[in-house]
């Protein structure tokens, strides 16, 4: 059995990848509709907060709404306790080897209407497996990760990767420095039409142009921002997931480039100004 450690999540209002939320849950339990330790109820499956916009369920799936002591270890693994950011109060636990939770990401609520946003931020705190993590953009709360019209971003504790059903997974980053199985981790994607920006703990990782990922140069374009969703997947049975502080929004962070294209052209700027300051007076 494997025994792990905990570090830092992010709570709720307080990312700065995203500036204007859409949607979040703490998974913080109560007595009646999410119960401790227990399949929530309906009313449980609403997400806690809807910023205004029309009230969404998660789709039913294998979870639990646990806290730092109700919590379980799973056959092959601890839990590694508390992550800072509202554990001690609700988590999610999956006891399975692989489950996904999503939501409808529409203008509606429905799984038909328009999509909220087509550039976005999806957040959330997870515990690594030994296998993934995964964030997934989809067409509807209940379509799996490999449908069609999904795109996924893939945490593994030896790398990140995209996937999708047709061209299967892409590794394009390598784990950063303390990336490891059982650890509490933050986890953050900003889907655009084509491209994604991923983050680690809120620290930039790195941007990928979608419309060339890998050797293969390929096209992961085109995939539907209707639903947002998450989950993990194991190699063996007997491995728990645990994740909290789900969080959805628009971006706060500006293109990496475009940072670098604006202080470059200030320092430009001020360049020329100087030159010209110093420039000496033409003799008459």
């Amino acid at each position: 059995m494997f025994q792990w450690t905990a570090t830092a999540g992010t709570t709720v209002g307080t990312s700065t990848i995203i500036h204007s939320y859409d949607y979040a849950d703490t998974f913080t339990m109560n007595g009646t509709t999410r119960p401790d330790y227990s399949f929530p109820q309906t009313d449980g499956l609403l997400i806690e907060n809807t910023y205004g916009h029309s009230a969404v369920s998660w789709i039913p799936n294998t979870w639990r709404v646990v806290t730092n002591t109700s919590a379980t270890n799973g056959p092959l693994n601890t839990y590694p306790g508390d992550n800072g950011s509202g554990s001690a109060t609700g988590a999610l636990q999956g006891n399975s080897q692989g489950a996904r939770w999503g939501i409808n990401y529409t203008s509606d609520g429905t799984s038909t209407g328009t999509a909220l946003r087509n550039t976005f931020a999806v957040q959330v705190d997870a515990v690594l497996t030994t296998g993934r993590i995964e964030i997934t953009s989809k067409s509807s709360a209940n379509s799996a990760f490999d449908g069609a019209g999904s795109l996924s971003v893939f945490f593994r504790p030896e790398g990140i990767s995209i996937y999708n059903y047709a061209l299967n997974e892409t590794l394009v980053a390598t784990a950063p420095a303390g990336f490891t199985a059982g650890t509490w981790q933050n986890l953050a994607v900003v889907f655009s039409p084509t491209e994604l920006k991923i983050y680690t703990n809120q620290i930039f990782l790195l941007s990928v142009d979608l419309t060339n990922v890998g050797d293969q140069h390929l096209n992961y374009t085109g995939y539907s921002q209707q639903a947002v969703g998450f989950g993990f997947q194991t190699p063996t049975y007997g491995e728990w997931a645990w994740f909290d502080n789900f969080q959805v929004g628009a971006s706060a962070v500006p293109e990496p480039r475009a940072i670098w294209l604006t202080t470059f052209a200030t320092l430009y700027f001020l360049l020329l100004r100087r030159i010209k300051s110093n420039r000496a007076v033409p003799l008459v």
